[in-house]
């Protein structure tokens, strides 16, 4: 569970078997501005959902796995 700074859940569009790898990148720069690291949680396959802070408005999300 993440506990640090603004949190968002994020539902995959494509149910995902476990074993999920996620990437995120930052498109407007906040991470860099503020020296702080993207939080990804773990991928839930029951919920196609998972966790990610400390970024902002402005990001890509990057799923890589077996459906």
């Amino acid at each position: 569970m993440i506990t640090d700074y603004a949190k968002a859940v994020i539902k995959s569009p494509i149910p995902f078997k476990e074993g999920v790898y996620i990437g995120i990148e930052d498109n407007n720069g906040d991470l860099y501005a503020t020296n702080r690291q993207a939080v990804i949680g773990w991928y839930n396959p029951m919920t196609q959902t998972f966790e990610v802070a400390n970024v902002n408005a402005g990001f890509t999300v990057l799923l890589i796995g077996r459906i």
